[in-house]
């Protein structure tokens, strides 16, 4: 029997939960149950967009994806033209992989660093973000012509 440990979505997608924390919240009385994802998710298709949901091992955003409103409770990884913004919640790092460019980073509480692997983040623009880490070394590393502004960051 083999398990299932990553789901790849190849088809442009505008997948939309009902957002997360609903039951800590209690702000309405409908239904606190969250749209859980279990396994990795890569997005992989151009166009695709995810808002309230819960990613409990990771994400992939291809290229021009948008995600918003989510929780991630591991590594985000990006494509070019990605917005991630608006509430989102990581715990671990995001990450690109080579040379990435027009990424959006704005709006979010990340428990972890901006990491580029191989290459560098291009073009970029990181805004309005909170960044914690209790890990050694840069928390935010190898940009190129990229917009910081009006970020907290801070190392536990």
């Amino acid at each position: 029997h083999t398990e299932v440990r990553e789901v790849t979505i190849s088809k442009t997608l505008h997948l939309i939960g009902p957002g997360f924390m609903l039951a800590e919240n209690n702000i309405n009385t409908i239904n606190p149950g969250e749209a859980t994802f279990v396994y990795t998710v890569r997005f992989s298709k151009e166009n695709c967009s995810v808002s309230g949901c819960v990613f409990l091992h990771g994400a992939s955003l291809g290229v021009s994806c948008t995600a918003k409103n989510n929780k991630f409770a591991n590594n985000v990884s990006f494509d070019n033209n990605v917005y991630f913004g608006g509430n989102v919640v990581v715990n671990g790092n995001i990450n690109v992989g080579s040379h990435y460019y027009n990424i959006v980073v704005e709006n979010n509480i990340i428990m972890g660093k901006a990491t580029a692997g191989m290459g560098s983040w291009r073009d970029c623009i990181f805004r309005n973000n909170t960044f914690v880490t209790s890990a050694s070394g840069e928390l935010v590393s190898d940009m190129i012509n990229c917009s910081i502004y009006n970020n907290i960051i801070t190392q536990m």
